[in-house]
């Protein structure tokens, strides 16, 4: 065997353990990759069910503020007035008549102001829910009674106002209707 062919065999050698050095380190960076991307997938596991219970307690913290809004609308014409003020009512289950209404209207033309105002809260509220921007259990146990009560009280009102826009307080009608 000539120099030169034992210097090629040599050359060969080298060339094939350099290849197995580097499929050797791809191994071990594989392994290495595979255990970071378990460790990834967790941790993205973790912040995913974190970013869940923040957006439920988000919802929660949403739904209370909307909730005590009621509290704060300007409607003081609507509470004042005997005949349409539905919570001192003792009858809750029979609306007040359209004549009615519109008499008192009459009498005092805020008054649809505030009725409107309060409808719409209603409305925005029911958006709420059905977008799940606020939390219906929620809803269920801290407002619902008194959405009722209003939409009882106001039911003839709001079927005439929806023959001339059928989306009038739509979201209300239909939140009301889904859980009664």
């Amino acid at each position: 065997m000539t120099t030169y062919e034992l210097l090629s065999i040599i050359c060969q050698i080298l060339t094939c353990l350099a290849a197995l050095g580097a499929v050797i380190v791809a191994a071990f960076q594989l392994r290495e990759n595979t255990k970071q991307m378990a460790l990834n997938s967790e941790q993205l596991q973790k912040n995913i069910e974190i970013s869940q219970e923040s957006t439920q307690l988000n919802k929660k913290i949403a739904t209370e503020t909307k909730l005590k809004e009621y509290q704060t609308l300007s409607i003081d014409r609507l509470k004042q007035n005997n005949t349409l003020n539905y919570m001192g009512q003792t009858d809750n289950s029979t609306p007040i008549e359209l004549e009615t209404i519109y008499n008192e209207i009459a009498k005092d033309t805020y008054l649809r102001n505030d009725i409107h105002k309060l409808l719409n809260y209603y409305e925005s509220v029911a958006r709420g829910v059905r977008t799940e921007l606020y939390d219906k259990d929620l809803v269920m146990a801290h407002g619902y009674n008194r959405m009722k009560r209003m939409f009882i009280k106001y039911q003839k009102y709001i079927e005439e106002r929806r023959m001339k826009n059928p989306k009038a307080w739509d979201e209300f009608v239909h939140f009301i209707k889904e859980n009664s």
